[in-house]
């Protein structure tokens, strides 16, 4: 049951994603509003991996359960863009791009100031170091309550 609560949670930067568009559509957000709605969105997966150590046996797991529809999604992206060279039209090809677009900001900033030599001008690389500090940040949050589950079984 707790594995399909993972899968859920993972299913929460869609809506947060549609909603961003929401904003920048409808409102002309941008900047600033956007870089906070991904450092919100940051912490809030910082801290289901924090939650979600007791909720498998093992890191692999819950990596495995977290991530899937975030995979899936840039599975979908990469393949729409290296088969089709286009986003399709409907859902399968919106919904991938609302999963990473409350991401697309913060990720914006470090490729535009540390990684300057990669183009900013194409999704998939943004894509791409989206998903690795999506996994980074969760892995660190398991690893943080991990560390503290260890300290409290030798204390006992």
């Amino acid at each position: 049951m707790k594995r399909l609560g993972l899968i859920a949670l993972s299913l929460i930067p869609i809506p947060l994603g549609l909603l961003t568009d929401h904003l920048m559509m409808n409102y002309n957000w941008f900047g600033f509003p956007l870089f906070l709605i991904g450092i919100v969105f940051y912490i809030f997966w910082f801290f289901m991996g924090y939650i979600s150590v007791n909720w498998t046996l093992s890191m692999r797991e819950t990596i495995l359960y977290s991530h899937s529809v975030a995979i899936l999604c840039a599975a979908l992206i990469v393949g729409q863009l290296i088969i089709l060279e286009r986003f399709t039209q409907g859902l399968l090809g919106l919904i991938p791009q609302m999963y990473f677009l409350p991401m697309i900001t913060p990720v914006s900033l470090l490729i535009r100031n540390v990684f300057f030599f990669i183009s900013p001008f194409r999704i998939e690389h943004f894509i791409i170091p989206a998903f690795l500090m999506m996994l980074g940040i969760y892995i660190f949050g398991y690893w943080i309550k991990a560390q503290q589950l260890k300290l409290q079984n030798r204390e006992v």
